[in-house]
């Protein structure tokens, strides 16, 4: 983790195993639930959006210490819940510290200032450079440092200390004497925020957990029920539920987003292109075209609807207009040199076949090898392949019969 007060690690399964992925999960939290002194969360990465756990409170307001007392209450309440595991709250994520509020008078009588203070402090827990010394032709740096736990016998533990022995700590004034750091200061010890999450600029707190055996809606139906009674959110703060499928369908709504504004963008170069609406539109037939076949060629190699294949059907959006863009310019070609409408249209079917079919195959030739050697770009990799082919045999089919049909009579 990034803090000394976290660790994580990863277990890749095996392929060929016997054993779901969730059994197994199940038989590692039946084998860590007997640790108590430790907070230990076991879930399974996924492919995708970056999504949090599948249930989800928010406590929003203006006062940290309100939404981190709401969150903790609400994590009390889903450990309660049947099939809420892996409770979690935002609080959980902090850790000890010292706070050490000095009083400026009465350390200013002893002639210490907080910069001194600070130092001394810093020199007594972290340790300060007091040489470097040549040892087998590396430079080894010696750090000295006091010794706050006297009963330690192994040097590690040497600077493991409590609040107690902070306070006994003795500082040497200018006049020589030694002052205890309690009687200069209060030293107290409270639970140090790591970070401060905030949403349109309150502060947030959020209790979570995962799901086993139920569903996040029914767990949020249980939780709602309890909330009414037992917690009671002050005027000023709101509470809101959520959870991983609202992030992840945040997603795929500024996916689905980015797709029209690429057609768009697309539908533009095209009418500056050709100065054609209609022929704009029947090259954008393209993509439908390729969504025809992206579902089932999904379902076909077991395949779901991720973030992954959606990614690529955006990517298709801009691969699959090209077969219709070198079709209809080499007919509007034809038609400018002279050929009517229905000659220019069999002239660039015949010539434009091969440049076609070669397009594509090179595309799927280059996709393929991703594809089949990674489980997470597979979606990606066979919504573009399958959504290219099957685009590429309609387009040579279905963009001269809508040319020959409702084209233009005269080109400009």
């Amino acid at each position: 983790g990034t803090t000394a007060n976290l660790a994580s690690f990863t277990i890749n399964l095996l392929p060929d195993r016997d054993e779901r992925t969730g059994r197994i999960l199940e038989e590692y939290r039946r084998t860590f639930a007997d640790i108590t002194d430790a907070d230990i969360v076991i879930s399974q990465q996924e492919s995708g959006p970056p999504g949090g756990q599948p249930v989800a409170i928010s406590f929003i307001g203006p006062d940290l210490d309100v939404v981190a007392q709401l969150a903790e209450e609400a994590a009390v309440l889903l450990e309660g819940i049947s099939g809420a595991i892996d409770v979690q709250s935002s609080v959980d994520e902090s850790v000890l510290e010292f706070v050490i509020d000095i009083d400026r008078d009465r350390a200013a009588s002893y002639g210490f200032s907080p910069s001194q203070i600070a130092q001394a402090l810093r020199t007594a827990v972290q340790g300060s450079k007091a040489a470097t010394l040549r040892y087998d032709g590396e430079d080894v740096e010696v750090n000295v440092r006091q010794q706050l736990n006297p009963a330690a016998i192994a040097p590690e533990e040497r600077t493991r200390t409590t609040i107690d022995e902070i306070r006994q700590m003795t500082l040497r004034s200018a006049a020589g004497s030694d002052v205890s750091l309690s009687s200069i200061a209060t030293i107290t010890a409270k639970p140090g925020t790591t970070a401060i999450q905030h949403e349109d600029g309150d502060r947030i707190a959020v209790a979570s957990s995962a799901v086993s055996g139920t569903t996040a809606g029914e767990i949020f139906a249980e939780f709602s029920e309890q909330a009414a009674s037992e917690i009671n959110v002050p005027a000023g703060y709101t509470m809101k539920l959520g959870g991983e499928s609202e992030e992840i369908e945040q997603t795929f709504r500024d996916l689905l987003r980015a797709l029209f504004l690429g057609v768009f963008l697309i539908g533009s170069i095209l009418l500056m292109q050709f100065n054609s609406f209609r022929q704009s539109f029947f090259i954008l037939l393209s993509l439908p075209l390729a969504l025809i076949a992206v579902f089932p060629g999904l379902a076909i190699t077991g395949q779901t609807l991720s973030f992954p294949s959606f990614i690529g059907v955006i990517a298709l959006s801009g691969v699959v207009v090209n077969d219709a863009i070198m079709l209809m310019d080499k007919i509007n070609r034809n038609r400018r040199s002279g050929l009517s409408k229905f000659e220019a249209i069999i002239d660039a079917g015949r010539t434009r076949l091969q440049p076609i079919l070669l397009t594509t195959i090179t595309t799927v030739a280059g996709i393929l090898p991703l594809t089949l050697s990674d489980p997470i770009w597979g979606p990606l990799g066979f919504a573009i392949i399958f959504g290219l082919s099957f685009a590429t045999v309609l387009t040579l089919f279905v963009i001269p019969m809508l040319y020959l049909k409702f084209g233009e009579k005269e080109l400009s």
